[in-house]
């Protein structure tokens, strides 16, 4: 998807906008079955996010905001412990929080998100991970009132706190041929769970009968508009890498060591080189940094790097 210039934002509305992916005051979901990479995904969108990157081509505005995840059925240190197995330290201007460790009480969504957010009161983005635990203490999960009434009064509560509320969900595995026809009703069985939110986002393994292969599919489905799908796969270290940047940054690479030790490049150039290659402005930002951690470039100045490779 081509990126837009980030669009002007008035002073009044900065506190109600973080990405134009996360609706304000709206309740948005990610799904997708046991093991896929939902925790994996998500730190990677918090860490975008607090440095003001694009997700997925979606602008990040670079008003004042903060993010803040919330477990609902594992304390802290199992998170944290979660995020090293995984190799992705949470940065710190995320607070974690967790039912267990701080006394956030499950029996009303509404209190749930007033005492995340006495917590912390930055937040514009709150991440309830799994929004399912406010259902199941109730009733089942394909049950359209008891579901509805939940995702409402999380929206009652993101309208109060002018904030943007994104629940994690976990559902079963389909197989090959077996997917629902609507892809916004795979989202744990009720289609409350479409009605009543924005943004829905599905990962899902490409191949439901080998756990091994690291390729993931993701589907972003924002409000009126066209589901989008995206081709991920797991890196040696563990990240979820969008394969079309993959490629961008083989040809990107490519054209690096093609370029004499000493040559200056500016910022327009690579932009320029990556852009037509398929990777959008954040990766090649990304890229830039990757290429100076492994001593290839050099800052020289504002807007200017200078191939180093003997560095």
């Amino acid at each position: 998807m081509a990126e837009e210039p980030t669009p002007k934002v008035e002073e009044s509305q900065q506190s109600l906008h973080l990405s134009s992916l996360f609706p304000p005051q709206q309740v948005s979901l990610l799904g997708g079955p046991g093991g896929s990479g939902k925790t994996t995904l998500i730190f990677q969108i918090l860490a975008d996010l607090v440095a003001h990157k694009p997700i997925y081509g979606y602008n990040s505005y670079s008003a004042p905001f903060g993010v803040c995840y919330a477990a609902t059925t594992r304390p802290n240190d199992a998170t944290r412990a979660l995020l090293t197995r995984l190799r992705l330290p949470a940065p710190a201007e995320i607070p974690i929080l967790s039912v267990i460790d701080d006394s956030l009480p499950l029996d009303s969504p509404q209190d749930f998100v007033d005492r995340c957010l006495q917590r912390a009161p930055l937040t514009k983005l709150l991440v309830i991970d799994p929004i399912l635990a406010f259902v199941l203490r109730g009733t089942n999960q394909n049950d359209y009132g008891f579901v509805s009434t939940v995702l409402r009064q999380l929206t009652a509560a993101a309208q109060h706190h002018k904030i943007s509320i994104l629940g994690i969900g976990k559902y079963a595995k389909t197989k090959q041929g077996e997917g629902y026809q609507a892809p916004r009703e795979r989202f744990s069985g009720s289609v409350a769970w479409s009605d009543c939110t924005a943004t829905m986002m599905l990962l899902e393994p490409k191949s439901a009968s080998n756990p091994a292969d690291p390729s993931r599919s993701l589907l972003i489905i924002t409000p009126n508009s066209s589901p989008e799908t995206y081709e991920l796969k797991f890196t040696s270290d563990g990240r979820l890498q969008n394969m079309a940047d993959g490629m961008g940054d083989y040809v990107m690479d490519e054209w690096l060591r093609v370029q004499a030790s000493g040559t200056e490049l500016l910022t327009e150039t690579i932009l320029s080189v990556g852009m037509s290659n398929g990777l959008s402005r954040r990766s090649c930002f990304r890229w830039c940094e990757d290429q100076i951690e492994n001593n290839l470039l050099v800052r020289a100045s504002r807007g200017v790097y200078k191939v180093c490779k003997s560095c």
